[in-house]
């Protein structure tokens, strides 16, 4: 996902963050809510509004559908997490930055799987900014220009 999100971000670079995730979450969502109606409605053989909404929040229509959970604040971090990349790699010392954000994302994470619990939604869509899938994001993101540039090489 740090790869895809790196490209998704270097093609909206001039979009604010604000508006960039709008957009992003306007475009799982409205997918979401339709999966989420059709689970309910063929599982249950009628429509219960009530248990809609309540699957809709809880994101417990089928098993799969945490992650969107997921996905939804792993939208806000990776902006965040993008717009610091590109601030350290105008730094001198941009590796050492890159190496303490890190360090501080482990740390984080550790404490997100350890104390966070989001509405019992289950794997990463239950804890803080996902847990690890931050850090494999960010390991992702940092990656990303080199990955890209050598496949650029290679063609």
């Amino acid at each position: 996902m740090g790869i895809t999100t790196w490209i998704s971000e270097e093609g909206h670079s001039k979009e604010e963050n604000g508006a960039k995730i709008k957009r992003k979450i306007k475009k799982i969502i409205i997918p979401y809510i339709v999966a989420t109606f059709m689970y309910t409605v063929v599982q249950d053989r009628y429509f219960n509004f009530e248990l809609f909404i309540n699957r809709v929040i809880l994101f417990n229509a089928s098993s799969p559908l945490y992650y969107v959970a997921l996905y939804i604040q792993l939208i806000f971090i990776n902006v965040f997490l993008y717009t610091i990349i590109k601030k350290c790699n105008q730094c001198r010392y941009s590796y050492l930055y890159k190496m303490i954000i890190f360090i501080l994302l482990l740390f984080g994470a550790s404490l997100s799987i350890n104390y966070s619990n989001i509405l019992s939604i289950y794997g990463g869509g239950g804890k803080l900014f996902g847990g690890t899938y931050v850090v494999l994001s960010y390991l992702g993101m940092i990656m990303a220009p080199w990955l890209l540039a050598e496949k650029s090489n290679l063609f």
